[in-house]
């Protein structure tokens, strides 16, 4: 997870404009204005668990995000090991 961190720096010093190439999600964290995480990944949450199906990845980003948009949990590098050891632990229990 330090390599996909430091991938993740990388591509975002080759930005020539950075507002113009951040995703919006990453806009609105920055802005502390409420993201669009439930339209997103909330939704493959809300259709997995209609069917039945364990999607631990994306329940942990929703909830991540939203910890985030809470102030709960600081926006970085620090989130992506996070999101690792909820996915890992989730994986391990099933």
């Amino acid at each position: 997870w330090h390599e996909a961190a430091g991938i993740l720096h990388t591509l975002g010093e080759g930005r020539t404009s950075a507002r113009e190439n951040l995703p919006s999600l990453l806009q609105d964290l920055r802005k502390e204005r409420r993201t669009e995480i439930n339209y997103l990944n909330g939704v493959v949450v809300d259709k997995a668990r209609a069917h039945g199906i364990p999607v631990p990845a994306n329940e942990a980003v929703v909830s991540i995000v939203h910890e985030i948009e809470r102030g709960h949990r600081p926006r970085g590098a620090d989130a992506l090991g996070a999101l690792h050891t909820i996915v890992s632990d989730a994986y391990r229990s099933s």
